[in-house]
């Protein structure tokens, strides 16, 4: 493939973008850096005063992919994705997307109850909520010598 030489007022702007394009030129459109090996996919977090809530992006799962362990310090999300030997795979030209495993880890307050954490995935989210513990609080009048 042959690219067009850029010319334009600037010409640090076209030695910058002729080298682009000599860079490129000859390559296949179809490569990616994306490492799969790495994944970790996407967050948010938020946090009221009665739970903190974290949203994994993980589109493509089933619920039955997700394991999340928590511990008084930490809640680990993770999915373990087995290929299947016998599994028929389209002739892709271009891939970029694919479910993959990852597992991901966060430090969590000594206030979580670890009792009632709740998940539920819907639309390629997977939704946890881990409550706060219930804090007693004492009321009383103070007076004032």
């Amino acid at each position: 493939m042959n690219f067009h030489k850029f010319n334009a007022s600037f010409p640090q702007v076209s030695k910058v973008i002729n080298g682009i394009l000599e860079n490129m030129e000859g390559k296949d459109f179809f490569t990616s850096n994306f490492n799969f090996s790495q994944h970790t996919p996407l967050v948010n977090i938020n946090q009221t005063d009665e739970a903190v809530f974290i949203q994994v992006s993980a589109p493509g799962f089933e619920k039955q992919d997700f394991n999340i362990d928590v511990t008084t310090e930490n809640i680990t999300i993770s999915a373990d994705v087995k290929e299947e030997e016998n599994e028929q795979k389209p002739n892709y030209t271009f891939q970029e997307f694919k479910k993959v495993s990852f597992k991901r880890s966060f430090k969590i307050s000594k206030n979580i109850d670890i009792d009632n954490v709740q998940a539920s995935y819907n639309n390629g989210i997977l939704h946890i909520t881990l409550p706060k513990k219930e804090t007693v609080k004492v009321s009383r009048n103070v007076n004032v010598a």
